[in-house]
C-alpha cells in the first residue's frame, strides 16, 4: 500500500457511478442544521454541567491563546510559553475523563440520548485537541500546534454550542443566523494535513472541484463538521497505514453534494466487512464508540427528511463499499441555493 493517500482518490466519474443520478427531495425547505441537541437545565446533571461549562470556558481560552499568526521570533517564544503553561495547568485534561466517566454512566442505564451527546462531545475535535494538549504538557510545543489547536478549538465551541442549546445562548442565536460556509473552510482544515487523535497520526488529503458553499448557517456547518470528524477518527481507529483521502463532487444532476471518505483497512478487516454498505451505520458499530456513524447516519436523514437507515442506504443517501483493501465512505449533502 502506498503512503501517500492521494493514491486514494477517485476519479469524480467512479464516485458519481457509485451513486443515484438524483435524489428526490424530501423537505420543503433546506435543512437548517442543528436538529439533534440537548439542554443543560434538562439533560444534565450539576457536575456534569460543570464539566461541560468548564471544558467550553477553557477551549475558548485556548482559541484566544493560539490566533495569533505570522509573529516575530520573540513573540511566538513567549506564545509558546504561553501554550506550554496552559497544557500543564488548563482543566481540559481532567475534563476529558470526566465526560468518559459520564458517557459510561448513561451507556449503563441504557439512555441512548445521552450517551451520544457526551460521545459526541468527547470524540469530535476534542480527541485531537485533548492529545495534542497532552504532548505540549509532557514534550513541548511544535510550530504547526498554534494553527491546529485554533481550528480544533474553533471547532469544539461552535460543535458544543450546536449540541447543547442553552450552554452559549447569544452564541447559539448568531450561528442559526444565515451566513454562507465556503468549502475553503474545510480546505483550510484537512488539504495535506497530519491529523493526531488517539496516540495516533494520520496523513489527510482533500481534493474538490467544487468552489462553493457548503453550508448556509454556522449551525449547519457546525453539523458538517461532526460528520467529518466522526469519519477521520473512525479512519485513524480503524485504517491501515493511516492514510485518508477526502474528495467532494456535485451530484449529476447538481442538486447534491457527494462526500467521499477512502482509507486503507486491512485484509482481515476487508474480509470482515466485505461490501456491506449498510451495517457500518448501525449504533455500535464503527468508530471508537459505535457511535459515530450512526450519529452521522442520522445527520444526514434529517438533512434530507428520511425517517430510518435502512432507508437512508437503499435510497443511496449514504453507503460504503470495500475495494481490494481499500474502504470507501460516502454521503450526499443538499447543495446550497447560493453555491
Amino acid at each position: 500500500m502506498s503512503k501517500n493517500p492521494d493514491t486514494l482518490f477517485l476519479s469524480e466519474e467512479s464516485i458519481r457511478k457509485l451513486v443515484p443520478a438524483r435524489l428526490p427531495a424530501r423537505l420543503h425547505e433546506r435543512y437548517k442544521g442543528g436538529a439533534f441537541y440537548g439542554r443543560l437545565d434538562r439533560d444534565f446533571g450539576e457536575d456534569e454541567q460543570e464539566t461541560i461549562r468548564t471544558i467550553y470556558q477553557s477551549v475558548g481560552e485556548l482559541m484566544e491563546l493560539t490566533a495569533k499568526r505570522d509573529a516575530s521570533e520573540e513573540e511566538n517564544s513567549l506564545a509558546a510559553s504561553a501554550l506550554k503553561k496552559f497544557a500543564v495547568n488548563c482543566p481540559i485534561l481532567v475534563a476529558g475523563g470526566e465526560l468518559e466517566k459520564y458517557e459510561q454512566a448513561a451507556r449503563e442505564t441504557q439512555d441512548t440520548k445521552l450517551t451520544t451527546l457526551f460521545r459526541e462531545l468527547a470524540d469530535g475535535p476534542f480527541a485531537s485537541l485533548y492529545g495534542i494538549l497532552f504532548l505540549v504538557g509532557s514534550a513541548g510545543v511544535e510550530p504547526e500546534y498554534f494553527q491546529t489547536l485554533f481550528y480544533l478549538a474553533r471547532d469544539q465551541r461552535k460543535i458544543m454550542r450546536s449540541l447543547i442549546i442553552d450552554l452559549d445562548p447569544v452564541g447559539r442565536d448568531k450561528d442559526e443566523l444565515e451566513k454562507l460556509h465556503s468549502v475553503d473552510l474545510l480546505l483550510q482544515k484537512w488539504q495535506k494535513t497530519v491529523y493526531r487523535a488517539f496516540d495516533a497520526e494520520m496523513e489527510v488529503a482533500f481534493k474538490t472541484s467544487f468552489t462553493g458553499a457548503v453550508a448556509e448557517r454556522c449551525i449547519e456547518f457546525a453539523e458538517v463538521d461532526r460528520v467529518f470528524y466522526h469519519l477521520v477518527n473512525n479512519a485513524i481507529h480503524h485504517g491501515e497505514g493511516k492514510l485518508l483521502a477526502i474528495q467532494v463532487v456535485e451530484s449529476e444532476d447538481g442538486s447534491d453534494l457527494i462526500w467521499m471518505f477512502s482509507n486503507p483497512i486491512s485484509k482481515k478487516k476487508a474480509s470482515d466487512l466485505g461490501n456491506t454498505s449498510g451495517r457500518v451505520f448501525e449504533y455500535g458499530v464503527g468508530s471508537g464508540s459505535g457511535v459515530g456513524l450512526a450519529s452521522l447516519a442520522e445527520s444526514v436523514s434529517h438533512a434530507y427528511g428520511i425517517e430510518t437507515t435502512e432507508e437512508l442506504i437503499s435510497s443511496g443517501y449514504a453507503g460504503s463499499i470495500v475495494e481490494g483493501e481499500v474502504f470507501r465512505l460516502w454521503f450526499h449533502w443538499p447543495r446550497t441555493a447560493e453555491a
